[in-house]
């Protein structure tokens, strides 16, 4: 690295450290959803220069979130993603294949996840998943004070209530298949924003993951074969909490053949000549109605087995 290279790498650092400061401010205080977002400009800039860079510029952002913040907040932050920085930015960098920085990403953010959940119960002493359950039972407690309140039958507010208590059993059930999922769409997110940017400062060498080019592996059924083996084993001896197991293995697999027929539609959309508003409404429709669900995922199944868009031809 040359001396200009050196200058531009220390100045786009200083850049990028304040404004995600500034950004993690905005997170805490405005809209936190954004802080899924934090990784990117590290990401780029691993890509740009290398992933050292990456890795000091984290570094530096850590130690003035900490100053100007709090060390908490600014360890929270590092800790759930700084690690997915530093893995898209080396897996790009390097070439991987999108089936494979989807898969090691999601892992890496999941870990990630568990690491801060597990650090925070070891220093309050109290296990996240008590503190969320008790904030559930809050939540009912609330909603049976304000329901009592109201000019509604005796009969129709149990209704209500025993619904809800469902509803929130059932999320604390599937929390594991959640974190999944959040890790997975951090993971894709931030790899597909990062790309879209590397692109726009023209990385011709880095290839766009096209959701409607989305495919689970060949051998996806054997792999859901051992699984339903080892749950019916799981289940018979009654090991661990096998309900529970059983029920986020379901879903997770459901969710994929669910992606696998989204990615269907949506490479047949782009194929007519539909207006891209009005395929974009079909595309939101279709994620936002849930008994649209299982149709979708039923039609990401049959594309493991016929192959609709030939991508394995492709391959």
């Amino acid at each position: 690295m040359n001396l200009n290279d050196k200058t531009r790498m220390i100045t786009e650092s200083a850049v990028i450290v304040t404004i995600m400061t500034i950004f993690v401010f905005l997170g805490l205080y405005l809209t936190p959803i954004i802080l899924l977002l934090y990784p990117i400009p590290f990401i780029v800039l691993g890509i740009r220069h290398d992933v050292k860079s990456s890795v000091l510029t984290l570094f530096a952002s850590f130690i003035l979130v900490s100053i100007l913040i709090d060390l908490i907040t600014a360890s929270l932050v590092t800790i759930i993603f700084g690690p997915l920085a530093i893995a898209l930015s080396f897996m790009i960098k390097k070439n991987y294949s999108s089936y494979k920085i989807v898969v090691i990403g999601t892992a890496v953010s999941f870990l990630s996840i568990v690491a801060i959940l597990l650090i925070t119960d070891y220093i309050t002493g109290v296990r996240f998943y008590d503190l969320l359950k008790e904030q559930f039972e809050l939540v009912l407690s609330t909603q049976e004070s304000v329901l009592n309140g109201m000019e509604i039958s005796s009969y129709r507010v149990e209704e209500l209530l025993e619904n809800s208590s469902l509803l929130l059993d059932n999320t604390m059930l599937i929390f594991p298949a959640i974190l999944i999922l959040v890790s997975l769409f951090s993971n894709y997110i931030n790899y597909f924003i990062s790309v879209a940017i590397l692109k726009r400062l023209q990385y011709k060498n880095i290839n766009m993951p096209l959701f409607s080019r989305f495919r689970l592996p060949n051998n996806i059924a054997a792999g859901i074969v051992s699984i339903a083996i080892a749950s019916t084993i799981i289940s018979y001896y009654k090991l661990f909490n096998y309900d529970t197991i059983i029920l986020n293995i379901t879903i997770l697999i459901l969710f994929l053949f669910f992606l696998q027929g989204l990615a269907v539609i949506v490479y047949l959309l782009s194929k007519t000549k539909i207006n891209s508003i009005l395929r974009a409404t079909i595309i939101a429709f279709l994620i936002l109605s849930s008994p649209l669900m299982m149709i979708i995922s039923l039609f990401g199944l049959i594309d493991t087995i016929v192959d609709f868009r030939k991508l394995k031809e492709v391959k």
